[in-house]
């Protein structure tokens, strides 16, 4: 599995710093590049368009602001995600 893995670009989506370093550390571990981390939806958008990108980890709630628009983004260019949330 970590072989298939090894060179994928990871999008990481997270507004608090302390998740999106220890997501970032464990991505890495498995061979990944990642793209970002972000934790601004605009500037997640903005990276969709101008990098390459495997895939994607999604905090569902960005200070505020719903992820939605680039998960469906991300869903239009079948870009593999899965969302990382605090929410019960």
């Amino acid at each position: 599995l970590m072989g298939s893995l090894n060179g994928l670009r990871i999008l990481i989506v997270e507004d608090d710093a302390l998740v999106a370093m220890n997501l970032q550390e464990f991505v890495e571990s498995l061979g990944c590049t990642v793209v970002g981390p972000t934790g601004r939806l605009s500037e997640a958008l903005a990276m969709l368009d101008s990098e390459e990108i495997d895939g994607a980890m999604l905090d569902i709630n960005l200070h505020g602001e719903m992820v939605c628009p680039l998960a469906e983004r991300l869903a239009e260019r079948h870009i593999p995600m899965l969302f990382c949330s605090g929410y019960a």
